[in-house]
């Protein structure tokens, strides 16, 4: 039985359509990921000082009792201000409109520290008078750092139909302590609180969605990639004992972050007493071509000098060829470290692709060593990771839907154009 035969020209059209079928198919994800992101019902990220009225979507202003309101102190986990309770007996309550919403997803980030009594909660309620507590703290719970919350408030028994009331507050010590005259001085810290409908919410935030920000704040740094160093494996001063190398992107944006912090003088955390105070000299090599040589003229070497003071830092960053010391850029002094107050052990700074000689899609392979001596004759006190090995890494892969979608969007523009120009030669 004789088939009939089938065109090349036409093979060749129809895998072109399907080219152009599945990016198509790409990009309705990526808009749709997007569509269904956007469910915010109310947020505040605590930033202005608005009265009481920052942020949107709430039905009126915070109210705040006792030692409660907006605070630029005590490192905010994103910007330059968040909502802070000290001492017992502080409140904020505020409520929103939920009518015709579902699916109820309540995030925030939350610190709490130097609860010697009392504690704290977060709580909410139907009715403005009853409240159900979501998360509760203690004296035992207070490790001042920020951790990311996400209450599903569809599983807390409550049912709501017009509005949601949210409050914070800290709570009074035992009331069966002797000791009268001792102050609670607990406080709660709260950042980036959103509520949104979950019903066609891919997931909930991940911590590493937070941008990074170079301004002497570490917050912003947690969950994202690194790799830990082992205590005392340096040579030399224990200020060059590196214990971690951390690399980051911000979306769309076209700029490597990195953070590098070293140990503790007994490798222990930070207690106030056993920070570091001299200053250290790091380089980062980074094979910009992926092929295993990092020295080369297309490759880079970053030096970063970083100098505690007291109260702030100074830290300088040059980046250089791979091949020779010769110049590219220089950041000038900046304040992006811990001073000495803080423990002199984290160091941030940022690079922009074109001074590094990188573009997108690109993987690049990189190292960090802490050194003393000149950087043209380095004397290599310790090493990330240690040996010879490095780390892999794309920094394209975390850009934004929208590039990704041009990208894919140029990717079947060439698919086609090949296939018709071939379609045509034939």
């Amino acid at each position: 039985m004789n088939l009939p035969s089938t065109s090349p020209n036409v093979i060749k059209l129809t895998a072109a359509s399907i080219a152009v079928l599945v990016g198509l198919i790409v990009i309705l994800a990526y808009t749709s990921a997007i569509a269904r992101a956007d469910v915010t019902i109310a947020e505040d990220d605590f930033e202005g000082h608005a009265g009481g009225s920052t942020g949107h979507g709430w039905l009126d202003d915070w109210t705040f009792v006792g030692d409660a309101g907006y605070s630029d102190s005590n490192g905010p986990h994103a910007g330059a201000s968040h909502l802070k309770l000290a001492g017992s007996g502080a409140s904020a309550v505020r409520s929103v409109d939920i009518t015709g919403e579902s699916s109820l997803r309540l995030q925030m980030w939350i610190k709490v520290d130097e609860f010697d009594d009392g504690g704290a909660r977060v709580e909410v309620s139907n009715d403005g008078s009853a409240y159900t507590t979501l998360q509760s703290w203690d004296d035992d719970d207070d490790d001042s750092l920020y951790t990311f919350f996400d209450f599903d408030l569809s599983t807390i028994g409550i049912t709501f139909t017009n509005q949601l009331w949210f409050r914070a507050r800290t709570l009074s010590g035992d009331d069966d302590d002797d000791d009268e005259d001792e102050e609670d001085e607990g406080r709660l810290f709260i950042d980036n609180l959103t509520l949104i409908n979950s019903s066609d919410d891919p997931d909930p935030i991940p911590s590493t969605s937070i941008p990074v920000v170079i301004d002497s704040q570490f917050n912003d740094w947690t969950d994202k990639a690194n790799l830990a160093d082992a205590f005392d494996d340096h040579s030399g001063s224990d200020r060059r004992d590196i214990a971690a190398f951390y690399w980051a992107n911000n979306i769309d944006e076209e700029i490597n972050f990195h953070m590098l912090e070293r140990h503790t003088t007994d490798g222990q955390p930070y207690d106030g007493s056993n920070g570091q105070t001299g200053p250290v000299r790091y380089m980062v090599h980074v094979d910009t071509n992926n092929n295993g040589d990092f020295f080369e003229g297309d490759d880079r070497v970053i030096v970063v000098t970083y100098v505690p003071t007291s109260n702030s830092s100074l830290v300088n960053v040059k980046v250089y060829h791979g091949n020779s010391l010769i110049k590219i850029s220089d950041s000038g002094w900046n304040d992006w470290g811990d001073s000495r107050n803080e423990g002199g052990l984290r160091v941030e700074f940022a690079l922009d692709w074109t001074d590094l000689g990188i573009q997108f899609g690109g993987v690049i392979r990189m190292y960090a060593v802490s050194f003393g001596g000149l950087a043209i004759f380095p004397f290599i006190a310790d090493r990330v990771p240690d040996g010879t090995a490095d780390i892999q890494w794309s920094p394209a892969s975390v850009l934004g839907p929208w590039l990704l979608g041009a990208a894919s969007v140029a990717g079947i523009a060439i698919i086609w154009f090949i296939s018709r120009r071939r379609r045509l030669w034939t």
